[in-house]
């Protein structure tokens, strides 16, 4: 999929100047950084129509802007992790060649403000010239769907309106090529109907009336994948395994259908916690695989996910957005629980030490579950409610060789309560076959 976008600018700080060419007098390209763009100017002949093309210098893909004006702008937030820039311009009218390159040196936009070169003038661009949208991208969201998407220009007038032309360049079946006009004042809509296989053109303008249009369009070229050339992840299995709040897995698996198997690229995982979408991290890895890992997330945190796949045809497909959560982690609040039993009278005595890291000034007494049976609800244990820091209970009128489960729970002074999710366990003795001189172990 290509994209061509459009952009605008009114200052400059780098210049630079190449030889005339057919296709233009002169060409010159300039980085403004404080509208983080790239003016592009040339003179031409009257009339005129002019195609631009740019890319960064190691992609093997050309974006394109089609104008009947001899300037452009081109947004530089497409070439953040590039050094340098190559432009090219066409007069199509002409059937001229493209013009000698243009190479822009965007390391000192990255690294410094570049100073501006002796002998640059500023650019003058009437302030009222509509100019078209900005970031102008088609997304294939199915073998006959595509989004468009685009920003307005900022400072546009409140009565813009965008006219968005469709035109199918391409007929494997040999009817006739379709093409149609959308007229809408939003900034984005989804097409349908289009035919699969086949290649198309989507040019954007911007107007406030029928007589008042930008000269200038943002170009964007597709081709929309076959039936069995497409795919997009739809069921997703998520599961989680956390030791502690900070150290867990989250685990992602998904089917591939089996006309698909080597022809996904790579998967392109991105997630952020619910309501910091600005903060996505962000994974790669191979296509062979239908399966993924995240480590580092946090316990009891809800996230958000989305998956991107890119195919062998170029063509990326995003999933909808997963939502899930990870489990809570209780941090267990009693390091150690010991029974002391009597060989006289059918009771036991529990007492427990706290872990290091639970303030004692704030506990205000504990809850202690008992049952004979683990699996039974919270609900249907013995609840006993002690209401202060000792941390012992004695337990009678216990059942002889018996087994007991027991779980003790911390109680603040603020209300909060510290669940332990360790259970414990002891058998009571058997009363009619004691001796004084036998050894009892209560977790046996």
């Amino acid at each position: 999929m290509h994209l061509i976008l459009i952009l605008s600018l009114f200052f400059s700080q780098n210049i630079f100047v190449i030889n005339s060419h057919p296709v233009a007098q002169t060409q010159r390209a300039r980085i403004v950084p404080e509208l983080d763009i790239i003016y592009v100017e040339w003179q031409g002949s009257q009339g005129a129509v002019f195609t631009v093309r740019h890319k960064a210098e190691n992609s093997q893909s050309w974006k394109y802007i089609r104008t009947s004006e001899t300037n452009v702008r081109i947004p530089l937030d497409q070439y953040e992790e590039s050094k340098q820039i190559q432009i090219q311009i066409k007069n199509e009218r002409e059937n001229t060649n493209w013009s000698e390159e243009i190479i822009i040196d965007n390391t000192k936009k990255m690294n410094s403000s570049p100073v501006q070169k002796r002998g640059a003038s500023p650019i003058a661009v009437n302030p009222t010239q509509l100019q078209p949208p900005l970031q102008f991208n088609a997304k294939i969201i199915g073998p006959t769907n595509v989004q468009l998407k685009w920003q307005p220009v900022v400072g546009a007038q409140n009565d813009v309106y965008y006219l968005v032309n469709v035109k199918q360049l391409t007929t494997s079946s040999g009817s006739t090529l379709q093409n149609q006009q959308i007229k809408t004042a939003a900034t984005s809509f989804t097409l349908g109907k289009m035919i699969s296989g086949e290649k198309y053109e989507m040019t954007i303008r911007s107007a406030t009336s029928q007589d008042r249009i930008s000269q200038n369009a943002a170009i964007v070229e597709i081709t929309m994948p076959r039936e069995t050339e497409y795919f997009e992840i739809g069921n997703l299995i998520i599961s989680s395994h956390f030791k502690t709040a900070s150290q867990g897995v989250v685990n992602l698996t998904w089917q591939v259908p089996p006309t698909m198997q080597n022809r996904i690229m790579a998967y392109h995982v991105e997630y952020a916690e619910a309501g910091d979408e600005n903060n996505w991290q962000k994974i790669q890895f191979h296509g062979a695989s239908s399966s993924a890992a995240l480590n580092h997330l946090k316990s009891n945190t809800e996230y958000v996910l989305r998956i991107k796949t890119q195919l062998v045809n170029n063509i990326m497909t995003e999933s909808g957005q997963f939502r899930f959560k990870t489990p809570r982690v209780e941090t267990n609040p009693i390091q150690k629980v010991d029974v002391i039993y009597s060989h006289d009278i059918n009771s036991v005595k529990l007492q427990w030490i706290l872990k290091s890291h639970i303030q004692t000034d704030k506990v205000a007494g504990y809850d202690v579950y008992m049952s004979e049976d683990k699996d039974l609800p919270d609900s249907q244990w013995k609840v006993i409610r002690l209401n202060n820091k000792e941390s012992s209970l004695s337990m009678d009128d216990l059942k002889s060789k018996t087994v007991y489960y027991v779980r003790v729970n911390v109680r603040n002074f603020d209300g909060s309560i510290i669940r332990a999710p360790s259970v414990y366990r002891f058998k009571t003795i058997d009363w009619s076959n004691t001796n004084s001189d036998s050894i009892f172990n209560p977790f046996d």
